[in-house]
């Protein structure tokens, strides 16, 4: 036998296994993560976006909008998870369709009283309650709804040192911008509306605010402002500002991006915000096709880093994304992006100052041409962390539909001190009718807690061998034929 064939088929080889171990680099998957496991009711199809807040107790709490079949209600609903199970879902509250419940949010501060706040409406007004953590899966033990008449579409809110902090955007009134209120007495009294941004320009209006607290008497807001001049009012500047004396004065309004004259760059920014000791980090949708844009700061707001991409080649944008800080101080940011199209995550490594590579948490396609296949269109992308160390991710099924959420333990992270979870104690609210006396409800699990099998994305980062098995066995065959016919290999 001559060299050349035998030359040929060890190049082949060397093909394949390249091709396998490239493609294993390139799709590596987290096979720790539990899910997705649905979490809005059976039957609905319409479900908003999860909000998460954790309490020092170790329960995870979660709070998502559902629209019901009939489109005649829309309801605010309230899950408790555990670490293993989820609670059964109650409802918060019912408001009529055509009215809506627009925007959500919650904190638990840390003498674990559990705080809410909602908007109804285009125009608000917000809705604020509260129960204690531990007696929040009984309706009946939530304060009474307060309400703040502000023209409000989305709103924020965070707890620090006894204050409750409120940030709102006002899209559709005639004074379009970004707010600030807070409480000094739990919510029964308001502050008057600070305005944060009044150079906003006339033709923008904000959305997609973020609010948080850095534990140090400091909070920080990002947001970014639809061009309402342009046909289908695209973004066109991301911003942020802060306050390090607990509210009581805020920064000019800084630009993080802004756009300039390349096609759709910053089409749907969605900026996400996260903090990790004195860093504040932004993460958004930049330039065209949707590139994941990041800068941070190491001074708590007050300089920045310039603009970097992050996630590499990797493209696409399912309505935002989620971010969050663990225990060990480390930033995990999850996004659905493409190619292979799957919901994604890294982690940025605040010693380093830098993200680890993108891994897969859950496959969606692996090219516009294999499709779904059963599997959920993840958008709304949102993540949790119960206990520090306990990384929750939720998403809905296309833009509006069921809530699905999945679940991983990191287990090089200390989980934080929990603090004992204080006995139930019945403290009806005394507006509430007589009924409200009645004994707390328990920690009920919903009826579905199973995973479905086969909603887990495939495995992508088996053994390379997997990948070069039909090659390698192709040249058995050939030398074992050519070693029968009696042949000279090397001649």
């Amino acid at each position: 036998m001559s060299k050349r064939p035998l030359f040929a088929l060890l190049g082949l080889l060397l093909i394949a296994l390249l091709s396998g171990a490239t493609l294993t680099q390139a799709q590596v998957q987290e096979k720790e993560w539990r899910g997705p496991q649905r979490l809005s009711g059976p039957g609905v199809e319409a479900a908003g976006e999860a909000v998460m807040a954790a309490d020092p107790y170790g329960l995870l709490h979660v709070f998502w909008s559902e629209v019901d079949p009939d489109d005649a209600f829309t309801t605010l609903q309230y899950a408790v998870f555990d670490g293993e199970i989820w609670s059964k879902a109650i409802d918060l509250r019912v408001v009529k369709s055509a009215i809506g419940i627009g925007s959500y949010a919650a904190t638990v501060d840390s003498g674990g009283q559990l705080h809410l706040v909602w908007t109804e409406g285009n125009f608000g007004p917000i809705y604020y309650m509260a129960a204690r953590a531990e007696n929040s899966l009984s309706l009946h033990l939530w304060s009474e709804p307060t309400r703040i008449n502000v023209p409000a579409n989305e709103v924020k809110l965070q707890v620090d040192r006894g204050v409750v902090h409120l940030l709102y955007t006002n899209f559709w009134d005639q004074e379009p911008g970004v707010f600030y209120m807070r409480s000094q007495d739990g919510g029964d009294s308001w502050s008057n509306p600070y305005w944060l941004d009044p150079d906003i320009p006339l033709t923008d209006a904000p959305v997609t605010p973020q609010f948080l607290a850095d534990g140090a008497g400091g909070l920080h807001a990002t947001w970014y402002y639809k061009a309402l001049d342009t046909e289908g009012a695209i973004g066109e500047w991301v911003r942020y500002t802060y306050s390090l004396d607990e509210g009581n004065t805020w920064s000019d309004p800084f630009t993080i991006d802004i756009a300039d004259e390349e096609p759709d760059e910053l089409r749907l920014p969605h900026p996400e915000l996260a903090i990790t000791g004195d860093q504040v980090h932004v993460v958004w949708a930049g330039t065209s096709g949707t590139r994941r844009e990041h800068r941070y700061s190491l001074d708590r707001g007050v300089t920045w880093t310039e603009t970097a991409p992050i996630l590499g080649h990797l493209h696409g944008q399912g309505l935002g994304g989620g971010m969050v800080t663990d225990a060990a101080g480390r930033i995990h940011y999850f996004a659905q992006i493409r190619w292979p199209q799957a919901v994604y995550h890294v982690v940025w490594d605040a010693e380093q100052e830098q993200w680890s590579e993108p891994a897969i948490i859950y496959l969606l396609a692996r090219n516009d041409e294999e499709g779904l296949n059963g599997r959920y269109h993840a958008h709304s992308v949102r993540a949790g962390i119960r206990a520090g160390n306990q990384l929750v991710v939720a998403f809905t099924d296309n833009a509006i539909g069921p809530l699905y959420v999945m679940y991983r333990t990191l287990d090089d992270v200390t989980p934080l001190s929990l603090v004992p979870t204080p006995a139930p104690t019945p403290t009806p609210n005394p507006t509430a009718p007589a009924a409200a006396a009645e004994a707390v409800v328990p920690f009920v699990p919903a009826a579905q807690t199973e995973f479905v099998e086969g909603d887990a994305a495939p495995n992508l980062s088996g053994p390379v061998w997997l990948g070069v098995l039909p090659a390698f066995i192709l040249l058995l065959v050939f030398v074992g034929v050519q070693w029968i016919r009696g042949r000279q290999f090397f001649s």
